[in-house]
């Protein structure tokens, strides 16, 4: 990143710099001077949210004892000073002369005309004689015309360069069942604000459990404009005897140097033991389980709905009595998937079954429900820090959450 990032700088340098060259103004007046704002030439108008530097700059025939530079309202962008002011000894029309600097970044934050108004520069001289002369030098205005961004899909981030690096602290494909690995990935660009950089991409994944760390944000200020960095944590457990897949991550941002839509990508990653003869419990799988009921639940259930027309003294009054009834006494695909999930000991397939079934009840788990709490219950053992002391009895947990859903739904109180 070193080698590239330096390279951009040298290159914005050198047109800056061509940008730059002194005006040809005269200083007549041995207090006086002018300041202007140089803008940095691109090869094509800059998008919404891409960097722009400019250079506010003063030649002048004396360096002043006291000076302030008073700033413009700078509408519909955002800014950056790039560093600290400077001044530097320089020759203007063969004399020598004093020549102030102060570099920013500008963001246009939506398409049209950026102006930048007057820079005021206010300065005090201390005369030969102990008197003190104020002069107030101004800029011309500049304006910036910014583009719509293209109509790209996904995170809209225009860089001058950009790095990603992705490490674990141990071997993810080397993880056992219960074992925990963690991965930390660092974003890092050139030229882009600290908040334009992406949120946090998904790191779940069937057969594994994440949890992640606060993000962290910082920059740091260069003569070539901001580097942004952006570092994601995750702490990654494999919950199943059998390797997951975390899907590859792409990350959009567009190239302002070559002025091309590019792609970073985070790898595909195996996580957990090659070589296992366990077999995840997939979606899909559970669903044509559970389809492989239908024709004995039919049979059963009418066999229910004609013992209670035909005992005298039954009566069914409505249809939420006769679906509370016949869904309690009817064997139900989704309890048995979990039961067999817990026999195998396969705690993803447990979770996923348990979650399908409350789905299908309506019963959406508030946060303070019952049976999210034994959800809740199962997640935190399952990603303690010690996993030697979380072994999870998965046949006990789904007992406890079947009970649970039984008392959160009387006989005649299911919903259609």
């Amino acid at each position: 990143m070193v080698s590239r990032f330096s390279y951009l700088a040298l290159w914005a340098v050198l047109l800056f710099g061509l940008s730059g060259s002194p005006s040809a103004q005269e200083i007549t007046d041995p207090f006086g001077g002018f300041a202007e704002v140089l803008v940095e030439p691109l090869p094509e108008a800059p998008y919404e949210q891409e960097m722009v530097l400019i250079k506010i700059r003063g030649i002048y025939a004396k360096k002043p004892a006291r000076h302030s530079l008073v700033q413009p309202i700078i509408f519909d962008a955002g800014w950056m000073q790039l560093g600290s002011d400077s001044w530097t000894d320089a020759i203007h029309e063969g004399k020598p002369v004093n020549a102030y600097e102060r570099v920013m970044a500008i963001f246009p934050q939506k398409p049209g005309k950026i102006e930048i108004g007057a820079f005021e520069h206010r300065m005090t001289f201390h005369d030969l004689d102990g008197s003190w002369v104020e002069r107030v030098l101004r800029s011309d205005p500049v304006v910036i015309e910014a583009r719509a961004k293209p109509a790209a899909k996904g995170w809209w981030l225009p860089a001058r360069g950009l790095t990603v690096t992705d490490s674990w602290d141990r071997a993810p494909d080397q993880l056992g069942q219960a074992e925990l690995a963690h991965r930390t990935v660092t974003l890092e660009a050139l030229g882009v604000e600290p908040g334009r950089l992406p949120p946090a991409p998904d790191m779940r994944s069937p057969g594994i459990m994440s949890f992640s760390d606060p993000e962290e944000r910082s920059h740091e200020l260069t003569p070539e404009g901001p580097i942004s960095r952006v570092t994601w944590r995750w702490t990654v457990r494999s919950i199943t005897s059998t390797p997951a897949i975390i899907e590859k991550v792409q990350i959009p941002w567009f190239d302002t140097t070559t002025r091309e839509l590019r792609e970073a990508v985070l790898a595909e990653q195996r996580v957990g033991l090659a070589g296992s003869e366990a077999v995840i419990e997939r979606p899909e799988t559970l669903i044509t389980r559970s389809a492989a009921f239908a024709l004995p639940v039919g049979l059963v259930l009418g066999a229910l709905v004609a013992a209670f027309l035909l005992i005298p003294g039954l009566r069914i009054r409505n249809r939420k009595e006769l679906s509370g009834l016949l869904r309690r006494f009817s064997p139900d695909p989704l309890a048995a998937d979990l039961h067999r999930a817990a026999r195998r000991g396969d705690a993803a397939a447990v979770r996923f079954a348990a979650r399908r079934l409350l789905r299908r009840e309506g019963q959406a788990a508030t946060r303070d429900s019952p049976v999210e709490a034994e959800l809740g219950r199962l997640d935190r053992a399952l990603f303690a820090q010690d996993p030697g002391e979380t072994q999870v009895d998965l046949r006990a947990f789904v007992r406890s959450l079947l009970r649970t859903r039984r008392r959160q739904v009387p006989l005649f109180g299911w919903r259609d």
